[in-house]
């Protein structure tokens, strides 16, 4: 009785190896460029073979707790006033007469 389930492909020549890895990346799936990837994740979901795979690196600084208020603070602040502005300046449009 014979295997259902015999893998007849064998292996790969050197030469074929070669070939195939020449191919990844350059499937048409995706475009991985290290300096616009953003962390996605869809080279990884896209590869049929499993062969890329994301690693997180971080080599910024961060701010401990403690200190973390005074480094935010003047950001939220900004923020908080522009926002202020943007509604003012929509408030005023909508009161202004119309030139019909």
């Amino acid at each position: 009785m014979q295997q259902p389930f015999r893998d007849d492909r064998g292996t790969l020549t050197e030469e074929q190896v070669r070939k195939e890895t020449e191919r990844c990346l350059g499937c048409g799936a995706t475009v991985v460029d290290e300096f616009l990837c953003v962390g996605c994740g869809q080279c990884t979901t896209q590869c049929r073979f499993d062969a890329i795979s994301l690693v997180r690196r971080y080599d910024g600084q961060g701010v401990s707790l403690l200190e973390m208020k005074k480094a935010i603070v003047p950001h939220v602040l900004r923020r908080k006033v522009r926002i202020g502005i943007k509604k003012i300046r929509k408030s005023l449009r909508g009161r202004a007469p119309s030139h019909a």
